[in-house]
């Protein structure tokens, strides 16, 4: 049974119960009104006899009518505290079986609330096991969501250089596998996925499993960080561009990126295919 349930059934019983108290308190006053109306007259007829004691005989029919009226309204009377009597018998028979629904009903709530217990401990720990379980696979799917480095040594680096030669910037100098660029001091500033180089151009590829638009922007400013690196070095001057390679590519992304003037590779079987849609020009930085 549910609460709303419970406190519907309590709520009509406790509005029986007034209902019948407010009768027996009409009945009462009513019971007491009469008699009083009653108990006046007597006075009034008592005083009327003890001032005309000489009348008696010829007001006896009179006392007799009214001593006639007075058994009447007692038997009245009497069915009236008879009918309370059993009002209040029926109240407090009533009241008992409120009283004893009640307990089963504290009962019942307690046995519920106890059992909800139970099923919140329950549940409290299922979901503690699969927050574990959410949080472990959030770490396998963060670092394959960064990048696939190892996919990328066998399948995605070949088939970038090969695109980029087939265009014909014929790289000579390629570096693989999570290239650390560090500024005067040593210090790691960027990170590069794929680095291809020649005499006159630097491409920095960023592989991702699904990139995303923060991507992007990270790439870019990865690539800003390389040429004012080169230029804090004193590094022969050399035109930077920059390309994404993606194994899932959203649609919305792969916009984006063209945008912004960056080279998109797409997984295409167990190569990469190179998209330049038609008046593509790639942003030199």
């Amino acid at each position: 049974m549910s609460n709303h349930s419970i406190s519907s059934i309590y709520e009509s019983v406790m509005q029986s119960i007034r209902e019948a108290q407010q009768e027996t308190y009409k009945v009462i006053q009513n019971f007491v009104n009469d008699t009083n109306q009653a108990i006046q007259r007597v006075s009034a007829q008592h005083e009327e006899t003890e001032k005309a004691i000489d009348r008696v005989s010829a007001q006896h029919e009179e006392t007799k009518r009214s001593l006639q009226e007075l058994s009447e309204q007692h038997k009245k009377t009497e069915k009236t505290v008879n009918r309370v009597s059993a009002q209040h018998e029926e109240t407090k028979k009533t009241l008992q079986e409120l009283s004893a629904q009640h307990k089963k009903t504290e009962k019942a709530i307690q046995e519920y609330v106890e059992e909800g217990k139970k099923e919140r401990k329950k549940l409290s720990k299922q979901i503690g096991i699969l927050g574990k379980q959410m949080g472990i696979l959030g770490k396998q799917m963060g670092t394959l969501g960064n990048r696939f480095g190892e996919i990328a040594e066998h399948m995605v680096f070949p088939a970038v250089v090969k695109r980029f030669n087939e265009l014909g910037y014929n790289f000579n100098f390629e570096f693989e596998g999570n290239c650390k660029v560090r500024n005067k001091n040593n210090q790691i500033i960027a990170e590069i996925d794929i680095y291809l180089e020649n005499g006159t151009t630097i491409a920095v590829v960023e592989v991702k499993t699904k990139p995303d638009l923060n991507d992007i922007d990270k790439h870019i400013q990865r690539i800003e960080k390389l040429k004012q690196n080169r230029q804090e070095k004193n590094e022969p001057t050399k035109k930077l561009m920059g390309a994404i390679a993606g194994a899932i590519f959203p649609k919305e992304v792969r916009e984006a990126a063209l945008q912004v003037g960056f080279y998109v590779l797409v997984q295409s079987g167990d190569t990469m295919k190179l998209e330049i849609p038609e008046g593509f020009k790639p942003r030199e930085f």
